[in-house]
Protein backbone atom coordinates (compact mmCIF):
# COMPACT_ATOMS: atom_id res chain seq x y z
CA UNK A 1 0.00 0.00 0.00
CA UNK A 2 1.34 3.44 -0.90
CA UNK A 3 2.33 5.74 1.97
CA UNK A 4 -0.56 8.12 1.25
CA UNK A 5 -3.11 5.32 1.37
CA UNK A 6 -1.51 4.05 4.57
CA UNK A 7 -1.83 7.50 6.18
CA UNK A 8 -5.45 7.82 5.07
CA UNK A 9 -6.36 4.32 6.22
CA UNK A 10 -4.85 4.80 9.66
CA UNK A 11 -6.40 8.27 9.99
CA UNK A 12 -9.87 7.00 9.14
CA UNK A 13 -9.46 4.03 11.48
CA UNK A 14 -8.93 6.54 14.28
CA UNK A 15 -11.96 8.57 13.07
CA UNK A 16 -9.75 11.58 12.64
CA UNK A 17 -10.32 14.38 10.14
CA UNK A 18 -7.61 15.75 7.88
CA UNK A 19 -7.94 19.02 9.78
CA UNK A 20 -7.24 17.31 13.12
CA UNK A 21 -4.27 15.39 11.72
CA UNK A 22 -2.91 18.60 10.23
CA UNK A 23 -3.19 20.32 13.63
CA UNK A 24 -1.34 17.47 15.35
CA UNK A 25 1.37 17.36 12.69
CA UNK A 26 1.81 21.12 12.37
CA UNK A 27 0.79 21.63 8.76
CA UNK A 28 -2.42 22.56 6.96
CA UNK A 29 -5.15 20.17 5.86
CA UNK A 30 -4.35 20.72 2.15
CA UNK A 31 -0.89 19.30 2.81
CA UNK A 32 -2.41 16.25 4.51
CA UNK A 33 -4.62 15.81 1.43
CA UNK A 34 -1.52 15.98 -0.79
CA UNK A 35 0.19 13.31 1.30
CA UNK A 36 -2.86 11.05 1.19
CA UNK A 37 -3.23 11.45 -2.57
CA UNK A 38 0.52 10.80 -3.05
CA UNK A 39 0.96 14.21 -4.65
CA UNK A 40 3.59 15.11 -2.09
CA UNK A 41 5.98 12.99 -0.06
CA UNK A 42 6.39 13.92 3.60
CA UNK A 43 9.89 14.34 4.97
CA UNK A 44 11.10 11.88 7.58
CA UNK A 45 10.48 14.38 10.38
CA UNK A 46 6.90 14.94 9.18
CA UNK A 47 6.39 11.17 8.84
CA UNK A 48 7.50 10.80 12.45
CA UNK A 49 4.91 13.37 13.57
CA UNK A 50 2.22 11.66 11.45
CA UNK A 51 3.05 8.28 12.97
CA UNK A 52 2.86 9.73 16.48
CA UNK A 53 -0.47 11.42 15.72
CA UNK A 54 -1.83 8.17 14.32
CA UNK A 55 -0.64 6.14 17.28
CA UNK A 56 1.81 3.96 15.41
CA UNK A 57 5.54 3.72 14.92
CA UNK A 58 7.33 5.14 11.92
CA UNK A 59 8.46 1.60 11.09
CA UNK A 60 4.89 0.33 11.07
CA UNK A 61 3.70 3.22 8.90
CA UNK A 62 6.47 2.80 6.34
CA UNK A 63 6.64 -1.01 6.41
CA UNK A 64 2.89 -1.32 5.85
CA UNK A 65 3.17 1.14 2.98
CA UNK A 66 5.80 -0.92 1.18
CA UNK A 67 3.94 -4.23 1.36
Amino acid sequence: MEIGKQIRSRRLARRMTQVKLAELVGCNNRQVWRYEMNRSVPSVSVLMRIATALGCTLDALVADATE
